[in-house]
């Protein structure tokens, strides 16, 4: 990753190894996660992006089981398939079946 080297190995000598993950670990939490800003996360750094996308995720509304249960079943034709879509989509959504 050119950033990580650019703005922090190449600037730092480290003592040993573990001077160098305590360093790294640092530079991804603190610059690289929370003040960098991404071209390919629309400008954003990852930590605000990850916060938005969960936002979004929270605002949208769930899908009832028995509705995805009810499209699988027709789409499908066969309450196998359904169970197991449904299964699938209620762990994306954080609930287990």
């Amino acid at each position: 990753m050119r950033t990580l080297k650019e703005e922090e190995v190449y600037l730092h000598e480290y003592r040993d190894l573990e001077d160098a993950r305590q360093h790294l670990g640092r530079f991804l939490d603190e610059v690289y996660m929370h003040k960098r800003v991404h071209s390919a996360l629309g400008y954003v750094p990852p930590a605000e992006y990850e916060a938005q996308w969960y936002a979004e995720q929270a605002a949208a509304p769930q899908t009832s089981r028995a509705a995805v249960n009810e499209f699988s079943a027709a789409e499908f034709g066969d309450s196998q398939s359904a169970t197991a879509l449904a299964q699938v989509s209620a762990r994306m959504a954080g609930n287990p079946p």
